[in-house]
């Protein structure tokens, strides 16, 4: 069995990226770990994404941000989508995220890391395949 490391940044959470990450097909022989390390609780992003949100068009790209934010996911909702979610101190950014993951976690278990944002709109269900 080959294994994936999906390792995520937090600092937006649109409820659209966990659940597109989550509901990715999987290759046979394969198995997929889901990562958020986050910079601050979800809660901070309410009212951020509220005003953005107001002031969005309707051009393709304002589209799929109005899909991406109908609603900013909670711990627990990220959770049930089987992330394993942890809140680290906002050192440095993306490597600091990495190196936070990497603290705590062996990559020689998986065979490939994915390292991303949690404000990436997700466009097919096949990214894994």
């Amino acid at each position: 069995m080959k294994k994936l490391a999906v390792v995520a940044s937090g600092w937006h959470f649109p409820i659209a990226f966990f659940e597109q990450i989550s509901s990715q097909k999987i290759p046979d022989g394969w198995e997929v770990d889901l990562f958020l390390v986050s910079h601050r609780d979800p809660s901070y992003a309410i009212k951020e994404k509220r005003e953005t949100l107001s002031k969005l068009g309707f051009t393709r790209r304002e589209l799929y941000d109005r899909i991406m934010y109908r609603e900013v996911a909670t711990v627990p909702e990220i959770e049930a989508l089987g992330w394993k979610y942890s809140l680290k101190p906002n050192t440095m950014g993306d490597f600091g995220n990495t190196n936070q993951w990497l603290e705590k976690n062996d990559y020689k278990q998986y065979d490939k890391l994915l390292i991303t944002h949690d404000d990436n709109f997700i466009l097919t269900n096949q990214m894994f395949m």
